[in-house]
């Protein structure tokens, strides 16, 4: 498996500066341990902020940003307030 495992935030700092990269989040904010319904949330901040932290960036770094929602309302998947 050598070959297939690299130093992700050297790829990633790479790519910035070439002005193009794609960083895809999984779950709702409302399932973030930052802004979500506690103890109804995983234990990572699903945010933009928290995406950008996790990949080694700063959000300042990113100009575009294009957010895509299920729904105009709020839900969620599991147990939880509503």
């Amino acid at each position: 498996m050598a070959d297939i495992i690299g130093d992700t935030e050297a790829i990633i700092q790479e790519a910035l500066g070439k002005k193009r990269i794609l960083l895809e989040g999984a779950q709702g904010l409302l399932l973030s341990i930052d802004h979500g319904t506690y103890p109804f949330v995983t234990s990572a901040d699903c945010s933009l902020n928290g995406l950008a932290r996790n990949a080694g960036v700063e959000k300042s770094d990113l100009a575009f940003t294009l957010a895509v929602t299920k729904a105009p309302y709020m839900t969620r998947v599991g147990h939880g307030p509503f």
